[in-house]
């Protein structure tokens, strides 16, 4: 009895860090998104070259693609490695 309440309080502690983990990184997400757009706007109202602006602006995008990308890969990550410690 106390070895399966200590596996479901453990399974309860990976659940939360797995959550805390995700929220943290719904928070990446969130806070780049303000910046590269506040970057984009500063940009945008100071450069004057239109090409040098246009190809800025294409690398603040996949640079902002490749960092959302990276985090859904990494939160599906850890929502498997919670998933399978739940089916253990």
């Amino acid at each position: 009895m106390n070895v399966e309440k200590n596996n479901t309080d453990q399974n309860i502690n990976e659940e939360s860090v797995v959550s805390d983990l995700n929220d943290s990184l719904d928070n990446v997400i969130e806070d780049a998104t303000k910046g590269i757009n506040k970057l984009l706007k500063n940009i945008e109202s100071s450069t004057q070259d239109i090409e040098i602006l246009h190809e800025t602006k294409e690398i603040l995008k996949n640079f902002y693609k490749d960092l959302r990308e990276s985090v859904e890969l990494t939160n599906d990550k850890t929502s498997e490695k919670s998933n399978f410690k739940e089916e253990e």
